[in-house]
């Protein structure tokens, strides 16, 4: 019985920790809501927050005659520059 166990002991034991170790992914998953139910809704709108632009001016202060390049985002999300010379 000794010799049978002294064989099998390792692969039992890698086994018992994979096992171990799926459940614990399984079950932080769960908790984090990283699977969420889809649940069918309204089709009346969109879903999205109400939209409020904001206004903002840049005062770009250096010697004169100096440069400035400014990087923003606008409404739509990609990247924009400008610069100043």
């Amino acid at each position: 019985m000794f010799r049978i166990f002294k064989k099998v002991w390792m692969p039992l034991l890698l086994v018992v920790v994979i096992a171990l170790g799926g459940y614990a992914v399984v079950r932080i998953r769960d908790l984090f809501g990283a699977n969420p139910v889809a649940v069918a809704g309204d089709e009346k709108g969109d879903g999205t927050a109400p939209f409020s632009p904001k206004h903002i001016t840049y005062e770009i202060t250096g010697p004169p005659g100096g440069r400035a390049d400014v990087d923003y985002l606008d409404e739509d999300g990609p990247g924009r520059r400008a610069v100043s010379r």
